[in-house]
This record gives C-alpha cells, structure tokens and sequence, in this order.
C-alpha cells in the first residue's frame, strides 16, 4: 500500500520514474523485521503495477515488468510462497494475472539466452 501510494501517480507516459520509486521504496526497507518479506510485497508490486500500464499502452511499462519479475520470484522461491498465495495478496485475477507471469518469465528465459 505505501509503495503503490508513493509511486502509482509516477506512472504517466512511461514508467522509468515508477521503477526509480519502486527501487526508492525498497532501498528504504532496512530493519524492519519481515525484510525479505516487504521486499517481495514491492517488487511484486511494481510488476503488476507495470503489467497493467503495459495493457494501458504505458511506454517502456513492458521493460519494468521484465526488470521487477526475476526480482520477486527469487524472493518468493527463497521463502517458499506460491504464486497463489502471492497473488491473492492484491486482489484481482489470479489465474489471469499468474498466466501472464509465467510466459513473462518463459519469454525473458528465451531472450537471455539468446
């Protein structure tokens, strides 16, 4: 809630102030006790964020998908936390919105192994 607060109106014509606020916010996360945790929130967050402004049109919303999502998924391997449970933490559709992140990640394994 505090990232989407802090960063959302950073979304305008494309989203490189968006990222800038998004990384902001998790650089701010220092001690508190569920680190990793609000780390996986934010990031999480910032590519949802960016996949919503990619089916608004949003230049450059495609590229901080593809920077937030290997972020949040090493993360979430790290403590376990299914993609379900992860998405249920931000209300919409899950089975969509799960779908959508799995060929994101096939597409970005493709290209980096290019």
């Amino acid at each position: 809630m505090q990232t989407r607060d802090a960063c959302q109106t950073q979304i305008d014509e494309d989203t490189i102030g968006f990222k800038k606020c998004v990384l902001e916010q998790v650089s701010n996360i220092k001690k508190v006790p569920n680190q990793k945790i609000s780390k996986l929130g934010v990031y999480y967050y910032g590519w949802l964020a960016s996949i919503v402004a990619s089916k608004n049109g949003i230049q450059t919303s495609e590229e901080t998908a593809l920077y937030f999502l290997p972020k949040f998924r090493a993360i979430q391997k790290e403590l376990k936390v299914s993609d379900l449970d992860l998405c249920h933490t931000i209300p919409g559709d899950c089975v969509s919105r799960n779908a959508r992140m799995i060929q994101m990640e096939a597409r970005g394994k493709a290209e980096s192994s290019k």
